[in-house]
């Protein structure tokens, strides 16, 4: 019975058990599904580039989906973790704030489009709404706050119920995506904001 437990105790040490070897291939999963996509991806693949067996991957995810699963929700804590920090600097100044979402998102390496595709597509419905509820909550809900706060204060104008806080932040987010070729990478995030705000009338229709 002692050499059991011993032996037991042991094995609940091993390197490949540990918190730094679950980020370890976290890290190697998201960096190989950006690159080639969620089918075209093996756990044998991803074990051998972190230096690991599958059945010690397997200790920390049950599958390549619950991993996959993971990964997105990591990367939409990081970024949520960012927007925060973005609106604690803009100081509740809501045009400010805006801007500053506007050059994170514009800059920021946590590219979340390739997600979308492998969701609706790959991934069982139990899974996809476990990471559409993050997203809201943790991407679309603080950029629909600040606009939520620039209409309550008047900053901004509320177009009555044509367009609420949650719209107005999808199309922020989707202006920010289509960038066009030409234009200049650093002004676009300005130009999104000053177009979404202001429009390109050159004066307020009366008719």
């Amino acid at each position: 019975m002692i050499h059991t437990l011993k032996k037991t105790n042991k094995q609940r040490t091993r390197p490949e058990d540990g918190a730094e070897t679950r980020l370890l291939i976290m890290q190697v999963g998201r960096d190989l599904f950006m690159t080639y996509g969620f089918r075209a991806v093996s756990t044998r693949q991803i074990a051998l580039a972190c230096g690991l067996t599958q059945p010690a991957l397997y200790r920390h995810f049950r599958d390549k989906e619950a991993l996959y699963i993971d990964v997105l929700l990591h990367e939409l804590e990081t970024v949520n973790q960012a927007l925060l920090q973005q609106i604690e600097q803009g100081q509740r100044q809501t045009v400010a704030t805006l801007r500053l979402l506007a050059r994170y998102l514009s800059d920021t390496p946590h590219d979340l489009s390739w997600m979308f595709h492998d969701l609706e597509h790959e991934i069982e419905p139990e899974s996809r709404q476990r990471v559409r509820t993050a997203f809201w909550r943790q991407f679309l809900q603080p950029v629909a706050d600040v606009f939520g706060q620039g209409f309550r204060s008047g900053e901004l104008h509320t177009m009555e119920e044509r367009l609420n806080p949650e719209t107005a932040a999808m199309m922020f987010l989707n202006y920010l995506k289509q960038q066009p070729g030409k234009a200049p990478r650093e002004d676009w995030p300005d130009t999104v904001v000053d177009l979404l705000l202001y429009g390109i009338s050159a004066q307020p229709n009366k008719n």
